[in-house]
């Protein structure tokens, strides 16, 4: 048995996670199908070089052909039963929130349509018979994000610890150096982040081949930085979106303390 489920899309691609059910076990893999009809071939070298460079990263990613298509097979992050799931900050940041669409709810002349569930919370009924009223829940209609999928169960499910920070730390600075040295920049898009469910330990993989820049002609120092840069970036956005609010202060220092040394 086969199933296609659409699991989302960006600027640039649909995504379907493929199933594929034979004697009781189930595996899956990841068809992205490029939005403009450009060729996948610039994200396959991207991460060829990437993979080649051994930087965290996909255990495959390739070119199919389906019904005369171009498509990217790629490795699911979060198969079923996975330890954990990988999310993307980049897609926490850019997705609506409860402010954005319930203004355009309000300014819509079609009241018919429907809110999402992750916004139900709020009184929408006071705030059509008031609409100044909503000014007063402005901070708490920002911070909460419209999701899917793997972010939307991270985000609503925050992580309360992390094992192996300080490691991981210290590694993730091995492996800007390690880019760096291959002439790779990776901007902060790139990263997708996981806590495994089993230890608590975070780890990271680099998925998104649109953000990325080969053979980049900046100063080796100076691209350095601008990896440490990208990569504290996407981890900073990962805290705020998916660690529990307690903890987060304490690992944006620890962060900063590993990160200037």
């Amino acid at each position: 048995m086969i199933v296609e489920e659409f699991i989302g899309n960006g600027a640039n691609w649909n995504v379907k996670r493929i199933s594929i059910t034979n004697n009781g076990k189930t595996i899956s893999f990841i068809h992205k199908e490029s939005i403009k009809n450009t060729s996948v071939n610039p994200n396959i070298v991207n991460y060829n070089k990437v993979a080649s460079s051994k930087l965290p990263t996909l255990s495959f990613f390739r070119q199919k052909i389906i019904d005369g298509l171009e498509v990217i097979e790629a490795e699911d992050l979060n198969p079923i039963n996975c330890d954990g799931f990988y999310v993307s900050p980049n897609t926490a940041r850019n997705s609506p929130s409860c402010a954005s669409e319930i203004v355009k709810f309000l300014d819509s002349c079609n009241k018919e349509n429907t809110i999402s569930n992750q916004c139900k919370q709020f009184d929408i009924s006071e705030y059509l018979r008031n609409p100044e009223t909503i000014s007063d829940d402005l901070d708490k209609l920002h911070e909460i994000r419209i999701l899917q999928g793997a972010e939307k169960y991270v985000y609503e499910n925050k992580i309360k610890a992390i094992s192996n920070f300080s490691h991981f730390l210290n590694a993730s600075k091995t492996d800007m150096e390690i880019a760096t040295n291959n002439k790779i920049e990776l901007f902060s898009d790139s990263f997708f982040f996981r806590v495994s469910a089993s230890d608590n330990k975070i780890d990271y993989k680099i998925a998104d081949f649109d953000c990325i820049n080969l053979n980049s002609d900046i100063d080796k120092g100076e691209l350095l930085n601008a990896n440490k840069s990208y990569f504290e970036t996407s981890l900073c956005e990962f805290i705020d979106f998916f660690i529990d609010e307690k903890q987060r202060e304490i690992y944006k220092s620890e962060l900063k303390n590993v990160w200037e040394e």
